[in-house]
């Protein structure tokens, strides 16, 4: 409800203008974090606050492709919508520091192509490894593996045990699934 308070607050005319500048008073920029996962109230405040001036004053940092909090009200078209704007200039990271060489190429194997995503906005960025994750892979039990797995689950062909529980609505977990989650736990 706080949001929401501020977000009237900096829509009218007398308080709003007060808030930007006594805001701009303390902080001279702002760095957002997982900008992705913002609703549009949110992004409506950053931008008031600290876009809609001169000499915009904020940073945003975000992947429209980790946007999973759909749930809480994210809003990916929030994030969308802001970096379109004219007046922002979009950096990429073009190296990975977190994954194995392994996994990068098997993500870009199953994203690289024309519209991956199913959303034109949404571009896939080909990266390079970080140069001390060159010799970093994935093992069990001391053996090199697949850097994923990927299973397509289609309910018709689910064994019973397996189906949608008519009474909790969540997907059973039995027989072999289980075993493999269980090895790499």
């Amino acid at each position: 409800e706080s949001l929401n308070q501020l977000w009237r607050a900096l829509q009218d005319p007398q308080s709003g203008p007060r808030i930007v500048e006594t805001v701009g008073s303390h902080y001279q920029a702002a760095l957002i974090d997982e900008f992705q996962d913002t609703d549009p109230i949110q992004a409506d405040i950053f931008i008031r606050l600290f876009m809609d001036h001169p000499k915009p004053r904020c940073f945003l940092i975000g992947d429209p492709k980790q946007a999973i909090y759909g749930f809480r009200g994210a809003d990916l078209f929030a994030y969308l919508n802001l970096s379109a704007r004219p007046d922002i200039t979009p950096h990429v990271m073009d190296v990975n520091y977190r994954s194995s060489p392994a996994m990068i190429q098997a993500v870009e194997t199953m994203f690289d192509r024309p519209n991956p995503l199913g959303l034109h906005r949404i571009p896939f960025t080909r990266v390079k490894p970080a140069p001390f994750n060159q010799s970093l892979q994935m093992t069990k039990h001391g053996q090199a593996v697949a850097p994923f797995v990927l299973w397509h689950l289609l309910a018709d062909h689910l064994p019973e045990s397996m189906r949608r529980s008519s009474d909790s609505g969540t997907i059973r977990i039995h027989g072999g699934i289980d075993h493999y989650l269980a090895e790499w736990m």
